[in-house]
């Protein structure tokens, strides 16, 4: 009878002792689940920005060469204007020395 008591005892003491452990791991187990979700969470946000900065890089490529091509342009358009004024110059210069 004592063997059975003793037994008991040990087997109670072990489901005790297991559903403590079980109760001190299983906020820790669930910490370290959320943590690799935030992780991973964080892994998709830094790829999703690595494509939009590598989106609007590319924008931002294109917009530069149209603002060089534009300034170009700008720089042609003031050329003629400028050579514009120097005939006028020339001409109302002529007809004031007539």
């Amino acid at each position: 009878m004592k063997t059975k008591f003793v037994i008991a005892t040990a087997i109670l003491l072990a489901a005790v002792t297991l559903i403590s452990l079980d109760i001190r791991l299983a906020p820790a187990s669930r910490f370290a689940a959320s943590a690799l979700g935030v992780v991973d969470n964080l892994k998709k946000t830094r790829d999703a920005l690595l494509d939009q900065k590598s989106q609007l890089s590319a924008k931002a490529d294109i917009v530069y060469r149209r603002i060089k091509d534009n300034q170009r342009e700008y720089d042609l358009l003031q050329a003629a204007i400028t050579d514009t004024d120097r005939s006028i110059k020339d001409i109302d210069d002529a007809l004031g020395a007539r």
